[in-house]
């Protein structure tokens, strides 16, 4: 009686809508348990669940530990309250011999099939199984070694799992079900007591039965299965709101494949969202086999079929829409590209009319064959009342999709993936690796590189670098970061930061102007700086052949910086540019004149151009001694994104920073901030424009205080 554990996160919201008609009853027992009968005669099978709200979104500081694997795995196995492992699976062969358990990010099931005249006795089974505190510790860790002695994850499971830590950063839903085995190595019989105490109440389980049953019947039965089950109170799971997405994102994995798989995600909403059925119907209009726009536009242009179109719409989690093909490394860029035209087309022109209607007919042609089946209305049933409350939720889901118009696929379509296309996509890349096929292993997997922390090595004297690997990016992106900018410029030398980020890139010891742009020009070097209110940062991008050089001139700039005197002149004058360009813009004065009214005095109300007469003032000693003040060791971060090797890199900063000594001194201290005089301060300005503009601006925490937040 193996239980069957989902690795998969997502809920297939095509189950959950299968599951309606008029005779559903739902009910709430007095305990909190919440009992959902289906009557569904034309069958003598009865499909009986029951669902906790106990998977990673519930864990809390179990988070990562796979403690609701575990705990499934545990009540399963090692029998029930009132018998042992033994008789369970004897109790289970005279039921149908028909049992599974499935745990995904939101909940875990149990469901027993089986015929109507034995629904009171596979409720008692249930109840007594989940009812079951009498694991042991030696229970427990042949559990554990049995998670981890799982086979390696299917090409498509493992996509999936890097697609999940790609779309995903706050949410439980970017770590695998199962959890890591580090975590889960601090688990003890204790901890999962508890953690089921917690989370294995009446008011947190949800009991369904559909079949040839009588409600009065089932309702009956299950207030005697669950009478002695853990009453306790609901607990809803900690809601996690993901940040929005400003760049794309990749990971990549290599596999004993014949081809390349490539996936690609745009975010969207979960199941009980308004905008899902029409995500639906964009899914089917798109991935339709044979017919659909993606398969025609992909024959059109002679690439590989087909192309894989889903609609992934779980519980409690933002869903997703992704499209998966497979090709030739070569075609990769012709793939991606043909979805990307497709989509915008569709945008552009709209779905026809029979594509629309097509479309509808096959996704209501799936629902009704689900309905045929008790396991599935059981199932969709479930789902709805965990996403919403309301297992009728899926007839009214159903009508929605029937009533979807064209402009409402392309509403969503632009929405959720055409708008930013490039800056909201995710990625997944699994190779075909010659060394993996060649020694027979399972391949390697890179770790995408949204999920993991950046790497923070001591350079000395107090010196950082900050590496974060990406090796599906051709190119390497370095940073020098120097504390500093508005924050600690006192009003006489406003300005001065603006001016270092243009002198510094001018000029080092033994090195002009000319020579460094020559550099740049041969090794295809994009050399640039900035200047904010908290820091002064220098940016170069290379290519990863070209990495050691382009960290050498970085060092350089950063302590050989020659800030040659003939260059003062016109870099002022570039300044004073800038800001007669910024002020000249009515947008700019706009946030210009909010940032003044709602910061007063502060230095995050100031230009970071400065002011005309303190940038005029400046000369070469004052920005020199500022310069210097700066580039002390404490104050200098240097941080390298992209495709490299560490080891190597590592070893060439080392021998770089024996020829490049960093000074010793104290980091600047900031000025202290001074807010406005009113708590509720206006201002008016006029500007030579047609339309008005208004601005309404309130204040945030501060930039500390706001990573604390994060942090808690």
């Amino acid at each position: 009686m193996p239980a069957r554990h989902a690795v998969a996160v997502f809920a297939l919201l095509l189950a959950a809508t299968a599951g309606w008609s008029e005779s559903v009853h739902r009910e709430v027992l007095p305990s909190g348990l919440v009992v959902i009968v289906q009557e569904f005669h034309a069958t003598p099978a009865v499909e009986v669940r029951v669902s906790v709200r106990a998977g990673p979104l519930s864990e809390g500081p179990l988070l990562g530990s796979g403690a609701s694997v575990l705990l499934q795995r545990l009540l399963v196995s090692s029998g029930s309250a009132a018998q042992g492992a033994d008789e369970v699976k004897r109790a289970i062969a005279r039921l149908g011999n028909e049992f599974n358990a499935t745990t995904t990010v939101a909940s875990t099931s149990y469901s027993l099939s089986t015929v109507s005249d034995k629904t009171g006795d596979a409720l008692a089974l249930l109840a007594s199984m989940l009812s079951n505190y009498q694991y042991s510790q030696l229970d427990l860790q042949r559990e554990r070694e049995a998670v981890l002695a799982m086979p390696a994850p299917t090409p498509e499971v493992l996509a999936e799992l890097l697609l999940n830590s790609l779309l995903y950063r706050q949410h439980p839903a970017r770590l695998p079900v199962t959890g890591t085995p580090r975590m889960m190595d601090q688990l003890t019989v204790d901890l999962m007591r508890r953690y089921q105490a917690a989370r294995y109440t009446a008011a947190n389980t949800v009991v369904t039965v559909v079949g040839n049953v009588n409600t009065n019947d089932v309702r009956k039965w299950a207030d005697q299965a669950f009478a002695h089950y853990s009453v306790g109170g609901y607990q809803p799971a900690t809601p996690f709101i993901e940040p929005a997405q400003y760049a794309p994102r990749y990971a990549s994995g290599q596999l004993e494949l014949p081809e390349q798989r490539v996936v690609l995600a745009w975010r969207s909403e979960a199941m009980e969202h308004p905008a899902q059925p029409a995500l639906w119907v964009l899914a089917e209009l798109l991935g339709a086999p044979g017919h659909g726009l993606l398969d025609r536009a992909f024959a059109a242009r002679s690439l590989p079929l087909p192309v894989t179109v889903s609609n992934r719409a779980p519980i409690d989690q933002a869903g997703c829409i992704a499209f998966a093909f497979a090709c030739a490394p070569l075609q990769r860029a012709d793939c991606e590209q043909t979805v990307r035209a497709c989509l915008d087309a569709l945008v552009k022109d709209g779905p026809s009319v029979d594509a629309l209607a097509s479309a509808k007919a096959a996704l209501r042609r799936r629902l009704s064959e689900r309905a045929t089946s008790t396991a599935a209305i059981a199932e969709g049933l479930a789902s709805w009342e965990l996403a919403a409350g309301d297992p009728g939720f899926g007839r009214r889901h159903r009508e929605a999709i029937e009533a979807t118009t064209a402009d409402d696929v392309v509403r969503v379509a632009r929405r959720y993936i055409v708008t930013d296309m490039d800056a909201h996509a995710c990625t997944v890349v699994l190779r075909p690796g010659a060394e993996s096929l060649a020694s027979g292993s399972g391949g390697t997997v890179q770790p995408p590189t949204g999920t993991l922390a950046p790497e923070i090595v001591d350079l000395g004297k107090g010196a950082r670098l900050i590496v974060r690997q990406d090796q599906e990016l051709p190119l390497v992106h370095l940073r020098l970061g120097v504390g500093g900018g508005a924050g600690i410029e006192e009003p006489a030398v406003a300005g001065i930061g603006a001016v270092l980020a243009e002198l510094a890139t001018r000029g080092v010891e033994g090195r002009s102007r000319a020579q460094i742009d020559a550099l740049c020009q041969r090794a295809g070097f994009d050399l640039s700086a900035d200047c904010g209110p908290h820091a002064l940062g220098i940016a170069l991008t290379c290519l990863p052949e070209e990495l050691d050089r382009g960290l050498e001139l970085l060092l350089d700039l950063a302590t050989r910086s020659s800030l040659p005197a003939a260059e003062l002149a016109q870099v002022k004058a570039i300044t004073e540019q800038r800001r007669e360009a910024t002020e000249g813009a009515w947008d700019e004065r706009l946030l210009a004149a909010a940032r003044g009214a709602l910061l007063g005095e502060h230095y995050g109300a100031r230009s970071p151009q400065g002011s005309r007469d303190a940038v005029a003032g400046l000369d070469r000693a004052t920005i020199l001694a500022h310069w210097q003040r700066l580039t002390v060791a404490p104050n200098l971060v240097i941080a390298v994104y992209g495709r490299f090797d560490r080891t190597a890199l590592r070893a060439t900063l080392d021998r770089l920073l024996a020829s490049h000594a960093m000074r010793d001194g104290p980091r600047p201290a900031p000025l202290v901030a001074v807010g406005p005089a009113s708590s509720s301060p206006m201002s008016i300005g006029f500007h030579p424009a047609e339309l008005a503009a208004v601005a309404l601006a309130w204040p945030a925490p501060p930039l500390a205080e706001r990573g604390r937040d994060e942090a808690a």
